[in-house]
């Protein structure tokens, strides 16, 4: 286990931070628990992309339940395992060039996994939740606090598929921190892109935002 102040994360993490669905009651912030729970949204499902000016491109949704994404497993402490997928830190986004699997790649070869996580899609957003790394060090669990997510989506058989998660310094749909209250987290489709847009990055500088009417047909990649 290790910590930072009084955040711990756990070697092996309750299966109830891993949710089947949505456990959010409102649009939630990426938040750090003290004992190592992590959980929020990753985009707004409403917002416009803050780095594109001309239009509104909002966040993609998958149509392969986040295949691309859960790659991996985690260990619950019940024993049960669920397919999760990784915040990384640590590094920039995936090149707009770059192939799914290039970007896949990229992503583990230079950044760290700060947390791992399962997501989905509930009528606020795309939302995730999960734990902290058990090796994550007292920096890195700071940087993940500091720093809000931000998607990555490669087109796919036709479709652009969220491939990876990375904490960045602006977010493309950010998402206003509010006072977190536990009735946010309970136990309880979106354009894409308009035109030709090859990539869409999250850690974009912030432009106006226009209405626009997005064409799913020209749909390529994004980076969010």
């Amino acid at each position: 286990t290790t910590a930072a102040a009084s955040i711990t994360a756990p070697d092996v993490p309750p299966a109830e931070w891993f949710p089947r669905v949505s456990p959010f009651t409102e649009p939630t912030p990426m938040t750090v628990t003290n004992e190592g729970q992590v959980y929020g949204h990753l985009a707004d499902r409403t917002s416009c992309h803050i780095g594109f000016g001309d239009r509104c491109v909002t966040a993609p949704m998958s149509q392969t339940n986040y295949a691309w994404f859960l790659l991996g497993e985690t260990l619950c402490a019940d024993g049960s395992r669920v397919p999760t997928g990784k915040i990384t830190a640590g590094t920039g986004h995936a090149p707009g060039s770059a192939t799914a699997m290039e970007a896949i790649a990229h992503y583990d070869n230079s950044g760290y996994a700060a947390a791992d996580v399962t997501v989905g899609e509930d009528e606020f957003g795309i939302w995730c939740s999960g734990a902290l790394r058990s090796t994550a060090t007292p920096a890195q669990i700071r940087e993940l606090m500091a720093s809000p997510p931000s998607g990555d989506w490669r087109a796919v058989k036709g479709n652009l598929e969220m491939v990876a998660a990375l904490a960045v310094n602006v977010p493309g749909f950010p998402i206003p921190r509010r006072s977190v209250t536990a009735s946010a987290f309970t136990q309880a489709h979106v354009s894409i892109v308009e035109g030709a847009v090859q990539n869409l990055v999250a850690a974009l500088p912030p432009t106006q935002r226009r209405k626009a009417v997005p064409k799913l047909d020209d749909r390529r990649a994004l980076n969010l």
